[in-house]
C-alpha cells in the first residue's frame, strides 16, 4: 500500500508527463510554420526520437542539408515522406 508521500510523487511524475506533452504540441505548432526543421524538430513532428531521423538520411529516406554542421531538413521533405508513408500503407 502506498502511503501519503508515495502518492504525491506519483500525481507530481504523471503532471510533469503531460506538461511536456502539451508543450510538444505546443512546438509543434510552431514547427508548422518554419520552412527548414533541426533535428529535433524533425523526430517532434514526426513523432520518433532523433536517431530515428538520423536512420532515415542513412537510408536516405529523407535528405538533409548541412548548416554550421548541423543536419537540417525541410519540412516539404518531410512532408512527402509521410504522404509516401500513408500511400505504401493504403496499398
Amino acid at each position: 500500500m502506498m502511503d501519503n508521500n508515495q502518492c504525491d510523487n506519483k500525481n507530481k511524475n504523471s503532471s510533469k508527463f503531460f506538461e511536456k506533452r502539451e508543450l510538444d504540441e505546443a512546438t509543434l505548432r510552431a514547427i508548422a510554420q518554419k520552412r527548414f526543421l533541426t533535428t529535433r524538430e524533425a523526430a517532434i513532428y514526426l513523432g520518433t526520437t532523433d536517431g530515428g531521423i538520423r536512420n532515415r538520411v542513412y537510408r536516405g529516406q529523407l535528405e538533409a542539408l548541412r548548416y554550421h554542421g548541423r543536419l537540417m531538413f525541410r519540412l516539404a521533405d518531410i512532408d512527402r515522406l509521410i504522404e509516401s508513408s500513408s500511400k505504401r500503407r493504403s496499398k
